[in-house]
């Protein structure tokens, strides 16, 4: 029998207020899982700190970023895995129960795949149960060195870069990835925002990707989908709210509001 769509299958990436690319946000730590009805936060860009968790203590789950940011001449920023940042999140976790792990974000490009086991192991040195979450495009499934970091990434969040070309590919990345991380629960992300266009998501593409992950939740080909981001709702708020009475209608639908 298939699933019914809920709200635990909504996570939403909740970021501080940033000024790329579009300016500072009014939206505050919580605010945008909220809106979208979301039960699962993942928190990102920020340190994990005691005061930040009991802002978000009212939602179900809470995977927070282990990295340190770090801006460069020739690219933004990279992101490192922290392994003491995991080993703080491993023992916050023990106080704060909705805490179910770390991310990682853009996973392969990182050049040390040593630097990801350590952060996996700290991360579960005082919380075995734990998850390493791991940022993936479709565009590295068939990098070769997807291998190496495979063992140390509990979760997939999948993201589609390339929006206008690929997106509608999907149900050929959710196979290739489910193969390939032999079945490991996959969390999609789906953009308020294009970037590669610099431009809100076209209504025809934002309506195909929430209808298709409501489908493969009820399919049961992924564990839920994250939405990319807290911080974009009030920069465009006619999208937001597409997205926002499109979940109403649909938790609605499955009873489940």
């Amino acid at each position: 029998m298939a699933v019914k769509f809920s709200r635990r299958h909504i996570w939403v990436w909740d970021e501080p207020a940033i000024d790329f690319p579009m300016g500072p946000s009014i939206m505050g730590l919580g605010d945008g899982p909220k809106y979208f009805y979301a039960e699962n936060v993942m928190f990102l860009f920020a340190e994990t700190t005691k005061f930040a968790l009991n802002r978000l203590i009212e939602f179900r789950r809470v995977v927070c970023d282990i990295t340190k940011w770090r801006f460069t001449e020739k690219c933004r920023y990279i992101a490192l895995p922290s392994e003491d940042e995991a080993l703080k999140l491993s023992k916050l976790s023990l106080e704060y129960k909705n805490v179910v792990g770390g991310i990682i974000d853009d996973m392969l490009r990182l050049k040390r795949v040593e630097e990801v086991k350590a952060a996996y192991r700290a991360l579960k040195e005082y919380n075995p149960h734990l998850k390493l979450y791991g940022v993936i495009y479709t565009h590295e499934l068939e990098d070769p060195k997807m291998v190496d970091y495979l063992p140390y990434i509990d979760v997939i969040n999948l993201w589609v870069w390339e929006n206008t070309k690929h997106l509608k590919l999907i149900d050929l990345y959710i196979e290739q990835c489910s193969a390939l991380c032999n079945d490991k629960p996959i969390i999609w992300g789906l953009y308020l925002y294009d970037f590669p266009t610099k431009q809100p998501m076209p209504i025809n593409l934002l309506k195909f990707q929430f209808e298709k992950a409501v489908q493969l939740i009820v399919e049961e080909r992924i564990a839920g989908f994250s939405i990319l981001a807290s911080h974009l709702i009030d920069h465009f708020p006619e999208t937001a709210y597409w997205v926002r009475r499109f979940i109403k209608e649909n938790l609605e639908r499955y009873g489940e509001m």
